[in-house]
């Protein structure tokens, strides 16, 4: 097909689809997608009319791309300026102004401490981004993007982690490559070189009660997301002959919480570093108590309880690269019992070409991140496949589970060989 023909058939696509949103939305009276402050944060919408909004987005990402060609696609991509600005209009708080209200680029510059030149750079780069309005020269307002900033519970955590954690990160992370090819170790990254330390990721920001709380609370934000939910793998998977489940690091115990409550029968242990397990214990609701209850442990130490039913571990292995992930599942090997059960709740990226685009460009990015962060990955079934095949002939892979609407995969293999406890 000629690009003039994709460029029409797009923009046609472009136009079904988004004309099938506004009648859906139309009809719960819904108000509509708008830029403007006081505008719906995000569409939650079902996912039989979810598919018009991705279809919609698919189609407007390769239409822009046809309309930017080659050399245009190479010069846009290069998104850094933005997380200058988002950094900057995020660190001197200069969102902090009510909806509705005007500021100009001085009155922002002396609330924020800022030289005013400084300011206007940063808010007019951002505006072409639509966050920010500039509604008359020297004047600034909210549009609905960075009033979102101060009115999102947590936001301003992510932006705060992203510009000032992933960025750094992922702009040294070719030296780390330089420097120590093809590592798997923790604190070879380009995490590392950006924060000159030589401790990994998490034990470098722990260090810093700030940095801490911020990388906490943006994790936060993101598991809250739609599609992260814990019910979407309680409700997905047959618990049918299982009286036993140990969440490894689970930390204060909601996936295991929800567990509970769904299956009465079910005695769930989480466990985690002792902090956490202390925080943990506060969390659990009085009538579940006696079925959540909490253990310290170390998953690179073997696993003290023996015989359960399944092992669950949700959002673990994407942190550690291959060989740290064998030392987890060797280290539950003495006490599996015959049958046993691993499962595994995180993303599975699937082969090349199933997914659109703008689909695909997620998963990848984060895959990105746990290497920048931590000489991690985002893994594939084949690759699940193959790391349990590596911990020990003895585990059988079951295959991957894709609940619908969950970002998450369920991930499932058995323990064959002989009983362990």
């Amino acid at each position: 097909m000629s690009s003039a023909s994709r460029l029409s058939e797009l923009a046609s696509i472009i136009s079904e689809n988004t004309k099938k949103l506004e009648e859906y939305l139309a009809s719960i009276n819904h108000p509509l997608p708008s830029l403007d402050p006081g505008a719906p944060l995000a569409l939650m919408l079902p996912e039989e009319i979810t598919v018009y909004q991705e279809t919609a987005l698919d189609a407007a990402t390769e239409l822009r791309a046809l309309l930017l060609g080659p050399i245009g696609i190479l010069q846009y991509q290069a998104e850094h300026n933005l997380l200058i600005g988002l950094q900057a209009i995020n660190k001197f708080k200069l969102y902090d102004f009510p909806p509705g209200e005007e500021r100009t680029f001085a009155q922002l510059a002396d609330q924020s401490g800022v030289d005013e030149d400084f300011v206007r750079r940063m808010i007019r780069q951002a505006k072409t981004s639509y966050i920010f309005k500039e509604p008359k020269p020297g004047v600034v307002a909210h549009s609905a993007a960075s009033s979102a900033i101060g009115m999102v519970p947590l936001l301003s955590q992510w932006l705060g982690m992203v510009s000032e954690e992933l960025y750094p990160a992922a702009s040294r992370s070719i030296d780390a490559q330089i420097k120590w090819p093809g590592s798997q170790e923790p604190n070879q990254t380009g995490f590392n070189i950006a924060h000159n330390t030589d401790e990994p990721t998490y034990k470098a920001i722990s260090a810093d009660p700030r940095r801490a709380q911020q990388f906490a609370d943006a994790m936060t934000l993101f598991q809250h997301s739609p599609g992260m939910e814990p019910s979407y793998f309680v409700n997905n998977y047959d618990w049918s002959g299982v009286s036993k489940v140990v969440d490894i690091g689970g930390s204060h115990g909601i996936v295991m919480q929800e567990l509970a409550s769904k299956v009465p029968t079910i005695e769930c242990v989480v466990q985690d570093v002792a902090k956490v397990v202390e925080e943990g214990k506060t969390q659990v609701p009085k009538e579940i108590s006696d079925r959540v209850v909490f253990m310290e442990h170390d998953f690179f130490t073997p696993q003290p309880v023996k015989g359960a039913d399944v092992y669950f571990l949700r959002w673990i292995f994407h942190n550690w690269s291959d060989k740290y992930c064998i030392d987890i599942l060797r280290n539950l090997v003495p006490a599996l019992q015959k049958g046993a059960r691993i499962i595994v709740n995180e993303f599975c990226v699937p082969p090349p070409g199933v997914l659109t685009p703008f689909q695909e460009k997620p998963l990848r990015s984060f895959d990105l991140v746990m290497l920048e962060l931590f000489n991690a990955k985002e893994r594939g079934g084949e690759e699940w496949a193959a790391l349990f095949h590596a911990a020990d002939e003895h585990f059988v892979f079951k295959g991957v589970q894709f609940p619908k609407g969950s970002k998450l995969a369920i991930i499932e293999a058995c323990w064959e060989g002989e009983d362990s406890s």
